[in-house]
């Protein structure tokens, strides 16, 4: 989960970190601007293990663009906002989704911006149609937290919890 739970039931510690990126649909004009920032999908998905880093984008630059924006209540909405506001601008919302992956396919279908996780290439078919950007802000590396319930669970259960704290994400 990317949200803390908040129910006292509920015990809950970070596991992980993921890093959000902008996803601009690559035939958008404003990525001529910005080659020097600009990740192709190949490029991102081998960035970790390649030794060139592009910097982090001057994100000020999307400040007119539209924006596919999570709804109000999940946690990459209010990151998104706050994100856009200390870059300097509020983003344009073009529309308001509920999943991520929804908002990941109309970026690819050239309807706007979004902030995603950077592991959705990890789980889908390479694309020339949408291109990433790294961002410079606090907000944009979030914590993964694992949950279960503070009841002493099953032996089942405490062997699944101890599986995934050995687990690393991509």
């Amino acid at each position: 989960e990317a949200e803390q739970p908040k129910d006292p039931m509920i015990q809950s510690a970070a596991w992980a970190t993921e890093e959000i990126v902008l996803a601009v649909p690559a035939s958008f004009p404003i990525n001529r601007s910005l080659e020097s920032f600009r990740y192709s999908f190949k490029e991102w998905k081998r960035h970790k293990k390649s030794e060139v880093q592009k910097p982090p984008v001057p994100l000020a630059a999307f400040g007119n663009e539209p924006f596919l924006l999570l709804n109000e209540g999940n946690d990459m909405h209010s990151r998104c906002l706050s994100i856009c506001r200390r870059a300097g601008f509020v983003p344009k919302a073009a529309a308001y989704l509920t999943q991520m992956m929804t908002a990941y396919y109309l970026v690819c279908e050239g309807r706007g911006v979004s902030f995603l996780r950077s592991t959705i290439p990890e789980y889908v078919s390479p694309t020339d149609s949408i291109v990433f950007y790294r961002l410079e802000d606090p907000e944009a590396i979030r914590n993964i937290y694992l949950s279960s319930l503070k009841k002493p669970s099953s032996p089942v259960q405490q062997r699944l919890i101890q599986f995934m704290w050995n687990q690393k994400l991509l």
